[in-house]
């Protein structure tokens, strides 16, 4: 066997690096100074509020859906102002899992006084809410009131 051979000098193939080499990179580092700015402080995004109370995603697309906005806000400013003392006031939105047609938004508060002050406020809260607000509307959000 004949085998010819090349005068040229071997190709010399590069050695592996031992570092591996950064892969996607952009640019070479830089000094760079990044500083945090102290004259504000972070606020969370504002969340949804109905007459000042929060209103979760549930409650919000309830009341969206059924046109309940100006309803559900007289119905707690006259909450607010019926009951002497209101505590913890929040809203729920409470599917009714037989009947779909009740499903309703529920003000939860708690007053002070005695059980025949809160009895006698409440009365006078259902008679001024039935006046006020629409009869096709009124079934869709309710009051529950306990004793602080």
């Amino acid at each position: 066997m004949n085998q010819k051979k090349s005068n040229s000098p071997p190709k010399p193939y590069p050695e592996g690096d031992s570092a591996p080499k950064p892969i996607g990179k952009v640019a070479e580092t830089a000094s760079v100074a990044y500083g945090m700015r102290t004259d504000t402080k972070w606020k969370p995004p504002p969340a949804r509020t109905i007459a000042g109370l929060a209103a979760d995603d549930e409650v919000w697309s309830f009341v969206r859906a059924n046109g309940l906005l100006p309803h559900l806000e007289t119905a707690i400013q006259l909450a607010r102002r019926t009951f002497s003392d209101l505590r913890e006031i929040r809203l729920t939105y409470d599917p009714d899992p037989e009947l779909p047609f009740f499903n309703c938004v529920t003000i939860n508060a708690k007053a002070k006084g005695t059980v025949e002050e809160v009895f006698a406020q409440d009365q006078n809260y259902t008679s001024v809410f039935v006046e006020t607000i629409p009869a096709e509307k009124r079934h869709q959000i309710t009051l529950h009131v306990g004793i602080a």
